[in-house]
This record gives C-alpha cells, sequence and structure tokens, in this order.
C-alpha cells in the first residue's frame, strides 16, 4: 500500500482484520490524501500492473496500445477532478497526483518500442514511435524535479533516455553493452539537468555498472561525482539568496 506523507504530517492508520485495503481507515492530516490514493489504486490497479501491461505492449500494435493509455488517462484524470473531496486534497499531493497520471502515459509510451524490441534478441532493429504522438515532449517535460517522487515520471525518464539514444543511433540496437550504457549516459547528460541528470545517472550506474567494463564505469561515475557536488553548491546558493 503507497503511503504519501509531507513534512510535519500527523497521521494514524488502523487496520481490522481481513484484506487491507477494506480494513484501513485514516485519520490526521495526511488522512484526505491517503484516502484519495486508496480508493485511485484500487480503481486502476489494473492499469498500473506492470505484467499486464507488458502482455499488451507485446500483443498490440502502437496504434490500439496509445488509443488504450489515452482513454485510461482520461479515465483517471476524470477520477481526479470529480473527486468529492478534491477540496480536501493537498496543492503538494494534487501535484503528485497529475504528476502521476502524466508520465503514465508518456512512461508506457516510451516503454512500448523498447519492451518490444527487446523481447526478441534476433531482431537487430529497436521500432520506433509515430512522430505525431510524441511531438509534444519537451524539455520541460523531460526536466521535472518536483515528479522525481513519482514512479512514472522515473519510468518515463528511463525508456525516454533509452529510446532518444536508439533514436540517435538509427534505431540499430547495439552490439557492445559498455557502448550501449556509455551513449546512454551521454544522451542523459545531453537532455537531462541539475537533479533530474543526478538522479537518472545515479540509478542507472547502480542498475548497469556489473555489466560493462570498469573502465566505463570510472568514467561515469567521474561525471556523476562532478554534477552532484554541482548541484550541492547550486541548492546551497539558492537558500543563502532565499
Amino acid at each position: 500500500m503507497q503511503i504519501y506523507l509531507e513534512p510535519g504530517d500527523d497521521f494514524t492508520m488502523d487496520v481490522a482484520s481481513g484484506a487491507l485495503d477494506s480494513t484501513v481507515s485514516f485519520s490526521g492530516k495526511a488522512a484526505a490524501n491517503n484516502v484519495f490514493l486508496l480508493k485511485f489504486n484500487n480503481q486502476f490497479r489494473k492499469d498500473y500492473d506492470s505484467a499486464n501491461l507488458r502482455e499488451r505492449m507485446l500483443n498490440d500494435n502502437i496504434d490500439v496500445f496509445e488509443i488504450a493509455l489515452f482513454d485510461s488517462r482520461k479515465k483517471q484524470l476524470e477520477f481526479y477532478k470529480n473527486y468529492s473531496e478534491f477540496n480536501n486534497l493537498s496543492e503538494s499531493f494534487k501535484k503528485y497526483m497529475e504528476n502521476t497520471i502524466k508520465y503514465y502515459y508518456y512512461g508506457n509510451l516510451f516503454s512500448y518500442p523498447i519492451i518490444r524490441g527487446n523481447a526478441d534478441k534476433n531482431v537487430l532493429i529497436v521500432p520506433h514511435l509515430p512522430l505525431a504522438m510524441i511531438e509534444n515532449v519537451d524539455d520541460k517535460l523531460e526536466n521535472n524535479e518536483e515528479a522525481l517522487i513519482c514512479e512514472t515520471y522515473r519510468t518515463f525518464l528511463n525508456y525516454y533516455i533509452i529510446y532518444k539514444t536508439s533514436e540517435a543511433n538509427g534505431f540499430n540496437k547495439f552490439k557492445d553493452y559498455s557502448n550501449s550504457m556509455d551513449k546512454k549516459c551521454a544522451t542523459a547528460q545531453e537532455k537531462l539537468k541539475g537533479s533530474v541528470f543526478v538522479y537518472f545517472l545515479a540509478k542507472f550506474l547502480y542498475d548497469n555498472c556489473q555489466n560493462v567494463l570498469p573502465s566505463m564505469d570510472k568514467k561515469w561515475m567521474a561525471v556523476l561525482v562532478g554534477a552532484d557536488k554541482f548541484q550541492r553548491v547550486c541548492c546551497h546558493r539558492q537558500v543563502e539568496m532565499q
């Protein structure tokens, strides 16, 4: 069960015997946000199920899959905006939900060609997305620091960078893992900024360092350390200016 808390929240969760999601009750300042989150997750559980999404990616063509994503996003937004206790939700939580729903669409859209491309090792080309589907992707969508707490945004970052790297490589699969990692990190360095870049690079190195040459790992670890130090200095200066 997901729990959403903000600094300074007081929160109590009581659970009776039985299924957790049907017997739990919340109280305290954070109750309203978490009541909605529980209802939202119960309503759209299947939409967010990774196994179900993967099956659809492998079996549906891109047009069918994108229409389903679009319809699901529309239903999620309607559920959120028409919620009877909407005015009791905190402003930070509203941003969290809006980002979660927005990147649900884009994260799964960019996952589609990568999941399909990796499903068959004998296929040497990564399928590309129709330009009309991704024409609204811009720097603001890529670099959204406040959305880093959203799992859907973190998923989007991973597959977006992989997709853009594949695009730069003519959608040909890489034959060498170290070269592939090097190109993906370089794409991230080009497109991502600040804390978003630091997060992506740290997570990407953590997940992939065991599969590449030590020299490649050290190269990007040095970039990560430098980027992290720069970001800390910038944050410190912002605090001083405030």
